[in-house]
């Protein structure tokens, strides 16, 4: 039992160490991937906080079983399989539509209705048994430390489902050190941002924190306070504010500060805001995140700010349209009722 625990770590250890011909899917440079990871950068910059911080760029060459964002479904199903997951056979029988024929359909219908930016709302796991177990072998007679991941898949702005978030979990027998445990992990995927370590219970959280870009001001005052390490660095006024405001007037001027936002880096500009986005307390900077007891582990790799990019363009191209129509109708001629 003791070997089938230690190969679980040396296989999340090892996973994805090899060079980058090794690897599947490297949607960094794909042409199809999303443009949050054209707008990526190599710099991670914080002069708020004495900590080790991750460029988006970081995040979306790091990989965890073979798995990086922005990969393919079939990508993603080549590289579990090559790691040794496997999915039930009697899952496609099941007619559920998280896994009908394994068509990651995201549970909702046909290809034809999902929508740039939708996420998988319904999921599935593939499972590693140790020392080779058949995966088709009763959930109640798995062995303790069985291992499951889940992928979850976005649709990119050209309509391609896309990796955006893994959760890994397993259990021990016989139980661990977690400190030692996590301090394994750690030398495969780096020093976290933020880790609080207890006899009994380590947990690690690794955050992005990405440069200004171009059109953005720091506002004078940074008001994060130190376990704010999630949000970005506080600007003056931001793109969606601005359209948000010209929208709500548009026979007034645009204020020069506005004007200077929106001639800026418009993909980079959604990026940062959607980093600074959290969601049901998860913070979208928040890109990995473990936890190790005596009995079990976590894991989840989250890259929320890929399909948030494509939901702000959209939402961008609406606000604009509003705003062409309002300032249509501001120029066409009027006259006031006949005979009133």
């Amino acid at each position: 039992m003791r070997h089938m625990m230690f190969c679980g770590l040396a296989a999340l250890a090892l996973a994805g160490c090899g060079s980058d011909s090794e690897k599947s899917g490297d949607a960094s440079t794909d042409a199809g991937a999303s443009s949050a990871s054209s707008a990526a950068t190599d710099t991670a910059t914080s002069d708020k906080f004495d900590a080790r911080f991750y460029s988006v760029r970081e995040a979306m060459d790091m990989d965890v079983f073979g798995l990086k964002f922005d990969m393919t479904v079939d990508e993603v199903r080549a590289a579990l399989t090559k790691q040794g997951f496997g999915i039930p056979a009697d899952y496609a029988d099941r007619g559920d539509p998280r896994v009908r024929g394994y068509s990651l359909d995201l549970g909702m219908g046909p290809r034809v209705e999902q929508k740039p930016g939708t996420r998988q709302e319904r999921n599935y796991n593939w499972f590693r048994l140790p020392d080779g177990g058949d995966v088709n072998m009763p959930s109640q007679q798995r062995p303790p430390n069985t291992e499951s991941i889940a992928p979850w898949f976005y649709v990119d702005a050209q309509g391609v489902q896309r990796l955006f978030s893994v959760q890994y979990r397993r259990t021990f027998d016989p139980g661990v050190d977690p400190r030692a445990y996590a301090a394994t992990l750690e030398k495969r995927l780096g020093e976290p941002t933020k880790a609080n370590r207890q006899p009994g219970n380590v947990s690690a959280f690794y955050y992005i924190q990405a440069p200004l870009p171009k059109g953005y001001e720091a506002d004078p005052v940074d008001n994060r306070e130190d376990f704010e390490m999630f949000r970005q660095r506080p600007v003056k006024i931001s793109r969606y504010f601005c359209l948000s405001d010209i929208r709500r007037d548009v026979s007034k001027p645009v204020p020069s500060e506005c004007t200077a936002v929106l001639a800026g880096d418009a993909t980079a500009q959604r990026l940062f805001s959607a980093l600074d986005s959290r969601n049901k307390g998860h913070p979208y900077s928040q890109f990995l995140e473990f936890q190790v007891m005596e009995n079990r582990m976590t894991l989840e790799f989250r890259a929320e700010w890929l399909p948030d990019v494509i939901l702000a363009e959209q939402n961008e191209r609406e606000l604009q349209a509003e705003i062409d129509a309002r300032k249509a109708r501001q120029s066409a001629p009027t006259a006031a009722p006949e005979g009133l």
